[in-house]
């Protein structure tokens, strides 16, 4: 399901547009990012992203890598890291970090 662009990404995408306080100088945990707009918008907007996925992390990858000049023009960061669902709860902040939004959508596709 990560290689398509779903509507919810694109509805998440245009609120972060539409409301870029809530990316700008934060730090923003997108789950199941699948192909990253959100993440790419929020890390376009200022925001200190990191875009979670379940492997294989190419896809995502690939579409963060197209839109770096634009997250670094507008002093944004963006970090790709694996996101195993399967894997307790308690482990995320000590590999991820702790977070000031956390944002997912279509997040329950195939379920």
């Amino acid at each position: 399901y990560s290689n398509t662009l779903w509507d919810g990404a694109l509805l998440l995408s245009a609120l972060l547009r539409d409301q870029p306080w809530r990316a700008r100088g934060r730090r923003v945990l997108e789950i199941g990012a699948g192909l990253g707009l959100p993440s790419i918008v929020a890390a376009a907007l200022g925001g200190l992203v990191t875009a979670t996925e379940q492997l294989p992390l190419d896809l995502l990858s690939r579409e963060v890598e197209r839109n770096l000049d634009c997250i670094q023009r507008a002093g944004g960061s963006i970090a790709v890291r694996e996101l195993d669902w399967a894997r307790p709860k308690d482990e995320i902040p000590l590999r991820l970090g702790i977070f000031d939004l956390v944002i997912g959508c279509d997040i329950l596709a195939g379920v």
